[in-house]
């Protein structure tokens, strides 16, 4: 990871001038998954209708002033559920991802929460939670549900 680029980041909240720019990220970083996933084109549209912006609880990720990402968090009492996390793809494989993930899993934990996300089988992404602490407690055909507690590493 580059120290420098890190640096450089920040999030914002979303607002609906960033719509747009979410659903088409989503729609670009997810499409192989989604179509690998699911052949039929209402399963592959539902996906996309389910996973569109929603103002609460998301966050832009900037780098810089560049709008570079999407993170959308939920919390409850008992945890703090990564819904989204997409990163552009020129930005991916840079550690902004684990950045972000193993803050969010570190604050979740000094709530005495924890950390969960849900992730398509088909994701290479599941390497990355797996690396830094996520592990598997619910499997469907499709999705691996996963979940982490802070741990030093």
């Amino acid at each position: 990871m580059c120290k420098d680029l890190i640096e450089m980041l920040s999030r914002r909240p979303a607002s609906i001038n960033d719509a747009k720019f979410v659903n088409e990220l989503t729609r670009r970083v997810m499409w192989n998954y989604v179509c690998e996933t699911w052949s039929e084109n209402s399963d592959i549209d539902g996906y996309f209708t389910d996973n569109q912006f929603k103002k609460d609880g998301t966050e832009i990720i900037l780098f810089g002033d560049k709008r570079i990402g999407r993170i959308t968090i939920q919390e409850d009492n008992n945890s703090v559920t990564v819904e989204e996390l997409h990163i552009q793809p020129d930005f991916q494989s840079k550690g902004i991802g684990r950045f972000l993930l193993k803050e969010i899993i570190k604050n979740s934990s000094n709530m005495n929460k924890v950390t969960r996300l849900m992730v398509l089988k088909s994701n290479p992404a599941q390497k990355l939670y797996k690396d830094i602490g996520f592990s598997i407690y619910k499997e469907t055909p499709e999705r691996l549900y996963m979940e982490a507690c802070y741990a030093e590493t």
